[in-house]
């Protein structure tokens, strides 16, 4: 049997790189992420993050991860906050369950047993999204190439450490799903490729998606 409860996908990202696709499809696959942030003109499907667990978390980086880089540092009482909290949202252990968050968070999930996901993008295609979704903030472009950069040496460590599971955005909107049965393979779950067209829209995606 498998330990739902012990056992989160924990999807690591850099924004803008395709990971609220990924989640979306996570969730229509049966998996569950709680009471998420809702969508907005960036992300018109949803953000698909727990806003308890991302603000619980983003508080270890005051102003923006962006100026700090590094990863985070543990907290205590992380497994025992995330368990009351996904009780209480109405979590009952009888499907896989996910979180979304920045990559440098990963040590606070080493106190679970988590199945790290990675979520990849073109380089250049995060920088351009930043650059308008942050329009109007300090960041210059060479800043943007630099923080992509830092976030790519952290999901390479990542992946090598915990023989994290790639997923590669551009290769969904494909129509290439094997990155997404590899995750539900973990939890005896097989893709439905029905599910995943009537939840991509491409044309979000090809219109400089925001």
């Amino acid at each position: 049997m498998i330990d739902f409860l012990n056992r989160p996908i924990v999807v690591l990202t850099m924004s803008r790189s395709g990971s609220s696709m990924f989640c979306g499809l996570l969730v229509d696959h049966g998996a569950w992420l709680g009471n998420c942030n809702a969508s907005d003109k960036w992300n018109k499907k949803g953000y698909f993050e727990n806003s308890v667990l991302n603000n619980r978390a983003g508080l270890l980086y005051p102003g923006s991860i962006f100026e700090d880089l590094t990863p985070a540092p543990p907290i205590l009482d992380w497994k025992d906050f995330v368990l009351a909290q996904i009780k209480q949202q109405g979590y009952r252990a009888e499907t896989p369950w996910a979180s979304k968050m920045n990559v440098f968070h990963w040590p606070i999930w080493q106190q679970f047993n988590p199945l790290f996901v990675t979520i990849r993008r073109d380089t250049q295609a995060i920088v351009d999204s930043c650059m308008r979704m942050h329009k109007g903030t300090p960041y210059t472009y060479t800043d943007w190439h630099r923080i992509v950069h830092a976030h790519i040496v952290e999901l390479d460590k990542v992946e090598n450490r915990f023989n994290a599971i790639r997923i590669q955005s551009e290769k969904i909107i494909q129509g290439d799903y094997s990155g997404l049965q590899s995750v539900l393979n973990v939890f005896n779950l097989e893709v439905n490729p029905d599910i995943c067209k009537k939840f991509i829209d491409v044309n979000l995606w090809s219109q400089k998606k925001c």
